[in-house]
């Protein structure tokens, strides 16, 4: 199998996961379940993505801060990182609670908009990155 083939395959995965998540907004629902659906697909994206952040994210980028910057610098960063993402989503939540809509959905939709975003932009770079290492451009 050649080099450039794996990244490919890889790609076209994720790719194709994305649009077999997306053909869900095919279903017909009726009017009363369709709250009943969407708390249910919220209810388990953010069972995983917090899951995976306490057992994977959090505790690896913790460790590999500490072993660069020594054990107690390395905790005020930690803290310190912590911090600002509390504050930072106070202050989302502050702003978009001064909106005219009412609407949690809106609500969910306005913070789901802004973290996606702000997700896929450094994923794209890691994604480029690793496929010019494997192709060893």
């Amino acid at each position: 199998m050649s080099k450039a083939l794996i990244p490919i395959i890889i790609a076209t995965i994720a790719g194709l996961s994305t649009v077999i998540g997306s053909l869900i907004i095919f279903i017909k629902l009726k009017p009363e379940n369709t709250n009943k659906f969407i708390v249910f697909c919220l209810a388990l994206s953010i069972s995983i993505m917090v899951g995976i952040s306490i057992t994977d994210l959090i505790p690896e980028s913790s460790y590999v801060i500490i072993v660069k910057y020594g054990l107690l610098f390395g905790i005020i960063i930690n803290i310190l990182i912590f911090i600002a993402g509390s504050l930072i989503i106070n202050i989302l939540n502050k702003k978009i609670n001064t909106e005219k809509s009412n609407s949690n959905l809106y609500k969910i939709g306005i913070l789901s908009m802004i973290t996606l975003m702000t997700h896929n932009f450094p994923d794209g770079c890691v994604q480029y990155v690793t496929q010019i290492k494997i192709l060893d451009i």
